[in-house]
This record gives C-alpha cells, sequence and structure tokens, in this order.
C-alpha cells in the first residue's frame, strides 16, 4: 500500500512534466515558422503606385455615374471609415504620379467585405468614355486589374456593404500585388496557427481537467480565426461559401469575440479574487457585452458601431474595478503566479482593444523590417499572452487546492479527533445512565414499600410522597437524555406504521396518568387510522404535556386536542397542548425551543432545559414544526403532520 501511495505521488509531476515539454514544443514549433516567415518576406518590395483618396456619400442611393462626375468629393485618409451600411458610397483615386505608368496596375481591397464593386474608368483613347467593370464579392480576394495610369487618369469605384468599414487600398504593378498577396496568406495562415495551438491546448487542458478559462479560450480561438476567415475573403476558398454572408457573420464574430474574452477576463479575475466584492461589478461588463452579441443578429451594423464604445467604457470599468479589488484583496496576491496574473488581467485594459479592421493596416507598411516585426507583435503577442494566462492560472488555483487540501485534511483529522470523543461520551452518558437507573430503580421500590407499610393519615406520607415525586423527576431527567444521545447518534430512525386516534390517546393517557389532562377529539373518528412514527409522535406529546403539567398551577387543567383539518388539498391532523401559565411564567417565544434554555419561573423547577428542543427536532424530522402561541394567560403548543392518502 506503501509503494502505491510513493507511486501515485509520482503522477502529477510527471503530468506537470508533460505539459512543459508540450508547452515548450509548442512554442519551438512557433518561432521556426516564424523564421521561415521572415526568411521568405525578405523579397517584398516597397509599394511604388502613390494616390490620394475622395470620397462622396450618396444617401439616396439613385445617383447617376454623370451626377457623381459632376459632384464635390471630399479627400479622405486610407483608413477613414466608409458609412456603407445605409448609403451608396463613392470613391476616387487620382494618381500622385507627375508621368504615365508603363505598366498594367492592379487594385487590391482589404477587408473583404463588400456586397460588389463597380470600377469606373476613363478610356486612354478618349477620357469622355468610360469603361465600366463589376467585381463581385467572391471575386474581390484577387487583385482587380486597372491598366496603365496616366496622371490626369481617375479612377472612380462604386462600392456598397451592409455594414461601416474601414477600406485599405492598395495599387501596384502585377509582381509587388503577388507578394502582397503573400503577405496577406502568410499573415492568414500564421494567425489560423496561432489560434489552432491555442484551440489544442485548451482541449489538452479540458480533457485533464474541466474549467471555464479553457472553455473561453477555446471559443475565443475559433471566433478570432472566423473573424480573420470573414475580413481576408477566404470564405470560398476554405468553406466553398459566398464571400458576402461575411457582412451578415462578421458583425456576430466580432461580438462573439469581445464577449468571450471579457468573459475569459471575468472567470480568471473571479478565481485570482475569491468572493471579491469589487470584482463581482464586471457582470454589468459582461451582461452589456452580451447585449450586444445578441443585437448583433438583429441589426450586425450598428452592433459593430456600438462594439467599439462598448469595448472603450469596459475597458476602463474594468481597470478601475481590477484596482479597487487589488487595493481591497491585497493578502490574494502573494503568489508569484497571482501577481503575474494579476498583471495579465491590466494588459488588456491599458492597451487600446485591437478592433480587428485596425490589423489592415500591417499589410499596407513600407519597409519589410517593419511589416515582420508587426507580425511578430501580432502573432507572438497574443499567443505568449495565453500561455502565461494557462500558466499563471493552473499554478494558483493548484497551489490553492494543495492549501484547501492541506486544510481539508487538518479538518478530517480534528472530525475523526471530535467524533471519537464523542463516542466515548456516548458510551459514558449511556454508562452513566444505566448505572444510575438501577439504584433508583431501588429506591423507588424501598420507598413503595415504605409507602405501604405507613398509614394513609401518618404524617410522613406527604414526605414520602415528595421524595416519590423526585425520583420520577430524576428518573425522567435520565430518559430524556437518553433519548437525545441515541437520536443524535442515529439510533432512532425514523419508521412510520399505521396507528388509530384511539390507540394513540391510550398511549399517551398511560404514559400521563394525571387527571388534569383531558384529551378532545374533533371532526374525526376514534377509529381513524393515519401513518407516521409512532415513537417521534408520543415522545413529542409526552414532552408538551410533561411541561404543561410541570409549569402550570396544579388545580389548573391541561387541554389536549386532536382534530382533523383541511387546507389546501391537503388533510392533515393538528395536535394542540393548551394550559395556564404560571404568574410570570411566560418564556421567550425567540428562544423556548433553543437547547438548554430555562424561563426565569422554571428554574425552580428541575430540569435541563431538553424537552422542547428534542420536540422541535423531531417534529421537523416528521415534515412538520411546533408553533407557539401566548394569549392573555394560556400558553399554546400546536403542530400537524400530513395525513398520507
Amino acid at each position: 500500500m506503501q509503494g502505491f501511495q510513493r507511486d501515485s505521488s509520482k503522477i502529477k509531476p510527471m503530468k506537470d512534466k508533460i505539459k512543459i515539454k508540450f508547452i515548450l514544443s509548442l512554442l519551438v514549433l512557433a518561432l521556426l515558422c516564424l523564421g521561415l516567415v521572415s526568411a521568405r518576406a525578405e523579397g517584398l518590395t516597397q509599394e511604388k503606385f502613390k494616390f490620394t483618396q475622395s470620397m462622396l456619400v450618396d444617401s439616396s442611393q439613385h445617383m447617376t455615374f454623370e451626377e457623381v462626375l459632376n459632384a464635390t468629393f471630399t479627400p479622405i485618409q486610407q483608413s477613414s471609415k466608409l458609412p456603407t451600411a445605409n448609403n451608396s458610397v463613392w470613391l476616387e483615386i487620382q494618381p500622385k504620379q507627375t508621368g504615365e505608368v508603363l505598366e498594367d496596375l492592379y487594385l487590391k481591397v482589404l477587408p473583404v467585405l463588400l456586397t460588389k464593386m463597380t470600377l469606373y474608368q476613363s478610356t486612354e483613347k478618349d477620357p469622355n468614355v468610360w469603361d465600366i467593370t463589376t467585381v463581385e464579392a467572391n471575386d474581390l480576394n484577387a487583385p482587380v486589374k486597372l491598366g496603365r495610369m496616366a496622371p490626369d487618369r481617375k479612377v472612380f469605384l462604386h462600392v456598397s456593404s451592409k455594414i461601416d468599414f474601414r477600406l485599405y487600398l492598395s495599387i501596384d504593378n502585377q509582381d509587388a500585388m503577388t507578394r502582397f498577396q503573400r503577405r496577406i496568406d502568410m499573415f492568414f495562415a500564421m494567425s489560423l496557427t496561432m489560434m489552432l495551438i491555442i484551440g489544442v491546448l485548451s482541449i489538452f487542458h479540458l480533457v485533464s481537467h474541466f474549467n471555464w478559462v479553457s472553455v473561453g479560450a477555446l471559443i475565443l480561438s475559433i471566433t478570432s480565426a472566423s473573424c480573420w476567415t470573414c475580413l481576408m475573403g477566404f470564405l470560398p476558398l476554405i468553406f466553398d461559401i459566398n464571400q458576402n454572408i461575411a457582412q451578415d457573420i462578421l458583425p456576430i464574430f466580432l461580438c462573439s469575440t469581445i464577449f468571450t474574452f471579457i468573459s475569459f477576463w471575468f472567470v480568471i479575475a473571479r478565481q485570482l479574487f475569491k468572493d471579491g466584492r469589487r470584482i463581482k461589478l464586471a457582470w454589468a461588463v459582461v451582461i452589456i457585452v452580451g447585449l450586444n452579441l445578441m443585437y448583433s443578429f438583429y441589426d450586425g451594423s450598428t452592433a459593430v458601431e456600438c462594439l467599439a464604445y462598448v469595448s472603450q467604457f469596459g475597458r476602463w470599468a474594468c481597470f478601475v474595478i481590477l484596482i479597487l479589488q487589488a487595493m481591497e484583496s491585497k493578502n490574494q496576491l502573494t503568489l508569484m503566479s497571482e501577481k503575474i496574473a494579476f498583471l495579465l488581467l491590466i494588459l488588456p485594459t491599458i492597451r487600446p482593444s485591437g478592433i480587428l479592421f485596425e490589423y489592415m493596416g500591417i499589410f499596407f507598411t513600407v519597409e519589410n523590417a517593419e511589416f515582420i516585426k508587426l507580425v511578430s507583435l501580432r502573432i507572438l503577442g497574443p499567443f505568449i499572452f495565453f500561455m502565461l494566462t494557462f500558466w499563471s492560472y493552473n499554478k494558483f488555483t493548484n497551489t490553492r487546492i494543495s492549501s484547501l487540501n492541506v486544510k481539508l485534511n487538518d479538518a478530517n483529522l480534528n472530525l475523526e479527533k471530535e467524533t471519537l470523543r464523542l463516542d466515548q461520551q456516548r458510551k459514558f452518558t449511556a454508562m452513566i445512565a444505566h448505572e444510575l437507573k438501577n439504584p433508583l430503580m431501588a429506591s423507588q421500590m424501598a420507598l413503595s414499600v415504605i409507602q405501604n407499610r405507613l398509614q394513609a393519615d401518618d404524617p410522613t406520607q406527604l414526605r414520602a410522597q415528595s421524595i416519590g415525586r423526585s425520583l420520577q423527576e430524576i428518573d425522567d431527567i435520565i430518559e430524556r437524555c437518553s433519548e437525545i444521545d441515541k437520536y443524535e447518534q442515529g439510533y432512532m430512525p425514523l419508521t412510520f406504521e399505521n396507528i388509530r386516534v384511539k390507540d394513540l390517546l391510550a398511549s399517551i393517557k398511560a404514559s400521563q396518568a394525571s387527571e388534569r389532562i383531558y384529551a378532545i377529539t374533533r371532526s374525526i373518528n376514534a377509529d381513524f387510522e393515519f401513518r407516521t412514527d409512532t415513537h417521534y409522535l408520543k415522545i413529542i406529546l409526552n414532552n408538551l404535556l410533561t411541561n404543561a403539567l410541570k409549569y402550570s398551577a396544579n388545580e389548573t387543567l391541561i387541554e389536549f386536542k386532536v382534530e382533523r383539518l383541511n387546507m389546501q388539498a391537503h388533510e392533515l391532523l393538528l395536535f394542540t397542548v393548551s394550559n395556564e401559565l404560571l404568574p410570570g411564567g411566560a418564556p421567550d417565544p425567540l428562544r423556548v425551543f433553543e437547547r438548554y434554555y430555562r424561563a426565569e419561573s422554571a428554574k425552580k423547577q428541575s430540569g435541563a432545559g431538553l424537552g422542547l428542543w428534542l420536540s422541535q427536532s423531531m417534529a421537523q424530522a416528521l415534515g412538520s414544526r411546533i408553533t407557539l402561541t401566548i394569549e392573555k394567560n394560556i400558553i399554546q403548543f400546536q403542530f400537524s403532520i400530513l395525513v398520507q392518502p
């Protein structure tokens, strides 16, 4: 057995070593891929063709090309957002070159989110004659041929889309466009590779130990990869789907990515600051982003528009919440893994949220070194972020689990000691009760013999009766302690059986022989039979009646009532015990069922304050509860049991 335990203790370190080797292998693979990409990118050249852009927004969406030619265009920057959602947008491209370009030029648009694009180009022979070319969404993945460009030659683009977005344009010769397309392909392949690695790691963590962080990382890798597929125009190539659908599904994927990330952030923050009051405020951010995600299914364009504001608001809100929680829970940031996790949570809140449209700018950098640098940051940055997140999360959760296991083992050890102590106490109580019963029984028998020898009018008879009552009270206390001990130790399990009302009353009468008790039955036949635990029921009723006899005047009567009630389609038996109170003898209604509680007037009588507590516990075991009411000078205890049909 000891050898088995030693082998079991080695399993966890072996798993950790396997995880470390697996992560290191993925890192090496990623670095090798990056090196190959860098070497391949050395052949990239600068873009040579320069141009300016102007925009005309046709809100009526009915302007003819002749009207567009006479309209005024507004100059725009390369990264300006086009209001294409509810408008018809025209773009004017004007070359900056002073001389004619003697080779064919090609146009590339990113992202590929247009429904279609129509090109208007003046012919080389007659500037007033325009060639019109319509390019569908599926064809925008490849560069579009423009031909040669003279300094005074303009190109007009009529673009349409269901959502507003930033459209990036690039114009260059065929060789440059080929290299430009390679940039896109390399970045897309590297992005998918990174998402695939993160997804595989997430599945690996889910298989080894399920947690919501791994679920969030897996969903995030899927939504991010879907976003890039839509943006780059690879839907027809990968899934054989019309690229037009990208305008409908991209807003959903964008909102899903942000929602998954903020949920991912929130789960880590909740685990880092366990039961943190401030962190719970981040629920508001999660709910708002979630509502925006739901709205994206209805109106994608508006949802994307709101996404920037929601992300900006949520970013600063999470930053403030995180700082406030850290100030409040300094003692929860003691481990190095906890500190790293806190820094990783801070990082997305202080860095502008990278809306995926902004990543398009990396393909239009002039210098190759700058392109490789930006690609490296965008590929390795998220990869390292997720690796550190997984490591720190697993590290501090495992450390806390180990600490909890130590505390649990200590608690189990203390529980075993307490169980042993209670068992010894139970045995001692049983032994004391048994040892006291024998001399008590002998005393009662001797007293009975003495009473039989005394004359009825002998003054000693009163003293003998007083001694008899005292011996009976001692016997009652011993019996009560024995019942409580058996009840708490589980030696009195519930056993339901049928009993008739008259048999119950006869049993109570036999145990309570006082003439002061009178029984009343109402709306019930004496032969009525019901099902309950008779032992529990008799103990409850005997305790209530004994309590009433003890704490009421000797000349008063005790009312014991059993009645049958129909309430809300249920049939009940209601038991009531009523008696008059002694002067100043009302107990505290809030404490009367507490263990060891005794009213001031009751302290003159013998007892331990356990009868009502035991009765209430047994009533609750039967699915009921004893209630106390005090009106004027009458105290009344009631409880009911459900009559089985």
